[in-house]
């Protein structure tokens, strides 16, 4: 990872807090995870995870394996489903980042079921928890998916139309309301985080970029769903870190909030463009399957980060070129080691 901006985390007020992040063995929660244990910026980061099978559980024991290297990481093998495990824990918090849920827009509309028990109760009994031991901060990973489709038209959290296209989409809708619920009835402090086709080393290997990168490495057709112009608002890795620390800081300089933030980058790419460059960066011709547009994907996501720069002074710094250059070293140096 490079060198993100360092938050300041140090005043009399935050210092040396402890928090609880679920979902800590996925890419944003051991990215996030990895970055503020290598800073100390906490006394204590507790580490949820269930390690489920939805891909190579391998990746998800490797990331858990950087962040184990950490005397202020302390990990439970927890499927936030059930109430019962989440009850083992025996720690206290000053803030929980809410990583955990079932990914996949496409796979969600093939087992809805899943995405809602996970999503949506977890999500639940999550809140419920921290409501219990009187902890009352948190700051949950949502998604551009709860957008109504509006092609190549910036996304607003506050004008903008909210209507998935996929149970996934609706799962992480439902889960903010859930939140919203709590601010209102419990205390709780709350930043919704939207975020926007997050990739970059360690990222999931079902994600466009990394099964993209995979295929042609290998010489295998890439397949396409419709003409190559849908366009996504691919943001890096460290400036989604970089935002979500800065979300820290604001939820914990705060009360009586309750906001939803976009992150993202504001410059969204077409899917031809992505593979334009790949086939340039790994010097690779691509052969393409065309399949027909999926209903439940949208046409364009494109994040209007206004608030986010208002309120976190959030500034995305990488570029598409930089970002797929700094996953493909990365993608290179994991394959010499396979």
């Amino acid at each position: 990872m490079n060198e993100i901006k360092n938050v300041n985390l140090s005043n009399k007020s935050n210092s040396m807090k402890k928090i609880i992040v679920t979902g800590c063995a996925g890419f944003i929660g051991s990215a996030f995870s990895e970055f503020v244990l290598k800073k100390n910026m906490f006394d204590l980061v507790v580490g949820l995870d269930n390690l489920d099978s939805f891909y190579d559980v391998k990746t998800k024991k490797r990331n858990l394996t950087r962040l184990k290297k950490y005397t202020k990481f302390k990990f439970f093998n927890v499927d936030i489903r059930k109430v019962n495990q989440l009850e083992k824990i025996d720690e206290n918090f000053d803030l929980c980042l809410h990583f955990a849920g079932m990914p996949g827009v496409i796979e969600s509309v093939e087992n809805p079921s899943i995405y809602f028990q996970t999503n949506l109760t977890g999500t639940l009994n999550v809140l419920n928890f921290l409501h219990k031991i009187n902890s009352k901060k948190i700051i949950f990973a949502s998604s551009s998916s709860v957008y109504k489709s509006e092609n190549n038209k910036p996304f607003h959290e506050d004008y903008s139309e909210i209507l998935p296209l996929s149970p996934y989409g609706y799962s992480k809708m439902f889960g903010e309301s859930l939140i919203d619920v709590y601010c209102r009835n419990f205390e709780f402090d709350a930043v919704k985080l939207r975020l926007f086709s997050v990739y970059g080393p360690n990222m999931r290997p079902d994600l466009a970029i990394f099964k993209f990168t995979d295929l042609i490495s290998k010489n295998k057709p890439v397949s396409i769903y419709g003409n190559g112009l849908s366009k996504r608002d691919y943001t890096y890795i460290d400036d989604v870190v970089d935002g979500i620390l800065k979300s820290v800081l604001y939820l914990l300089n705060q009360k009586n909030i309750c906001e939803t933030i976009n992150l993202g980058n504001a410059q969204p790419v077409s899917l031809k463009n992505v593979l334009d460059i790949l086939s340039v960066k790994l010097s690779k011709e691509i052969v393409t399957i065309k399949f027909p547009n999926n209903a439940c994907e949208l046409e364009t996501t494109f994040a209007d980060i206004s608030k986010a720069k208002k309120l976190l002074k959030y500034n995305p710094k990488t570029d598409i070129l930089t970002g797929i250059d700094k996953f493909i070293d990365w993608y290179l140096r994991i394959s010499d080691r396979t």
